[in-house]
């Protein structure tokens, strides 16, 4: 009967120690899918703050199209309006040669 009660005491001790290491094995595994759980967290938020910057890069990119287009119809229009003032300045020495011409040959008229 001892034998048999020494062989169940020493069963309950190791059961005991199987139940104490399975514990801490049960506490670090939680400890790391804390841990997981947190790191998956962080993905997540910096995956949405990603996207958020791409979103704002992608209507930067856009936004700076569209400012080229602007900018070569300013671009065109200003030569436009530069050819414009070309040919009224041509036209204005034109009116002048007229004018000086009309002068000088009512000058001409009044002296003779």
């Amino acid at each position: 009967a001892d034998k048999a009660r020494d062989a169940l005491q020493t069963e309950l001790v190791e059961l005991k120690t199987y139940k104490a290491r399975s514990d801490d094995e049960i506490e670090r595994l939680s400890a790391e899918i804390d841990r997981q759980e947190e790191a998956l967290q962080e993905y997540e938020v910096k995956s949405a703050k990603a996207e958020q910057v791409k979103t704002a890069y992608d209507l930067l990119q856009t936004d700076s199209e569209k400012l080229s287009v602007s900018l070569r119809e300013a671009s065109s229009d200003a030569k436009v309006k530069d050819d414009e003032i070309e040919r009224l300045k041509k036209e204005l020495a034109m009116l002048s040669e007229n004018q000086k011409y009309f002068s000088e040959t009512a000058d001409k008229a009044r002296d003779a």
